[in-house]
């Protein structure tokens, strides 16, 4: 089962001998879900999971009332990429559909854990 790793301050995701870089300690990660159903359809870098929303939600209005309507059922959660976040990450969302709102508070919390000088500034 793949998962999410924090190697000296680098997050990698994979499985063993296929971990592919995500993105540096303290820069944002995000996963998007169905509000509706609790779906998490992505997760990882936020700048790139942010662009694949956007391209899907684009793609999903073109289709008429019913994609609209499923284009505004995707949300995104944002939060900084740490062990407390990573560790949320592996227990709650990888090859599972969570509990939208126990995986939102839980990244929240974690959240919170993210030493100050390990969070970038957003911009």
């Amino acid at each position: 089962m793949p998962t999410y790793r924090n190697l000296h301050g680098t997050i990698f995701f994979g499985k063993e001998g296929e971990f592919r870089h995500v993105c540096d300690e303290g820069q944002m990660l995000s996963l998007v879900f169905d509000s509706e159903n609790g779906t998490v359809h992505k997760h990882g870098h936020a700048e790139r999971v942010r662009a694949w929303l956007d391209a899907t939600q684009a793609k999903l209005r073109a289709n008429g009332d019913f994609g609209e309507l499923m284009a505004n059922n995707l949300e995104i959660a944002s939060f900084p990429a740490c062990d407390a976040t990573i560790k949320v990450l592996n227990e709650l969302v990888i090859d599972q559909t969570p509990a939208l709102p126990r995986l939102l508070e839980a990244l929240a919390g974690a959240s919170a854990e993210a030493p100050a000088s390990k969070v970038l500034p957003r911009l």
